[in-house]
């Protein structure tokens, strides 16, 4: 009778919150990176999508263990690469956008 949903949806609640914070705080400095180094166009975007790849493997290889990666964790297995993914993205995107400007376009 351990089922998921019976066991901890309190603990399962809070692994996706920090999952959130853990993704929105990676797109913050990997946003700021980029606007710094001067990334444009395709390659600002390359700079998110493996930003938000290695979170996801980190968070997979550090905080879970092979018998129990997705089912004790978290709801689904998808849920460690898609959960906060456009919020990442547009935290991503406001952070290039604000440092490329201040060091690119103001100087």
């Amino acid at each position: 009778m351990n089922t998921l949903d019976e066991e901890a949806p309190d603990r399962i609640a809070h692994n996706e919150g920090i999952l959130y914070f853990c993704r929105v705080f990676i797109s913050c400095l990997s946003g700021c990176a980029a606007g710094i180094l001067g990334l444009k166009s395709l390659w600002g975007f390359a700079g998110f999508v493996v930003s938000s790849l290695i979170t996801t493997v980190l968070i997979l290889i550090l905080g879970t263990t092979p018998q129990t990666a997705h089912g004790k964790y978290f709801k689904s297995s998808v849920t460690p690469w898609s959960h906060s993914l456009m919020q990442g993205a547009m935290t991503y995107v406001l952070f290039w956008t604000l440092l490329f400007d201040m060091v690119h376009v103001y100087s």
